[in-house]
């Protein structure tokens, strides 16, 4: 809820408004092993299991209530987060242009 009337605040602040929300939806074990290959290559320490798990604990209760939110008003649009970068681009992409104002 203070999310949601955080971003409802600052968009009134400065004339703004939503016309979509989209999430990229991926499964928590393919997040995990994202990261922690991110850490192995990059040498962040702050990718390992726990600080991992605790990210997409957060991410769980502070954000998803918004998607729900969203969809209510029907502007919520879930698109697929695996596979090649540039299919996950075309998703956006195709998200972006059905969006009606």
């Amino acid at each position: 809820v203070y999310k949601r009337q955080e971003l409802r605040k600052a968009l009134t602040d400065y004339d703004e408004r939503v016309s979509v929300m989209i999430s990229l939806e991926v499964a928590r074990e393919e997040l995990v092993k994202r990261l922690l290959k991110r850490g192995e290559e990059t040498g962040r320490s702050d990718d390992n299991l726990e600080t991992i798990n605790n990210r997409i604990d957060v991410y769980n209760k502070q954000t998803i209530p918004v998607t729900y939110y969203y969809d209510k008003m029907h502007k919520h649009a879930a698109v697929e987060g695996t596979g090649s970068i540039d299919k996950i681009f075309d998703r956006i992409v195709e998200v972006i242009g059905k969006v009606k104002d």
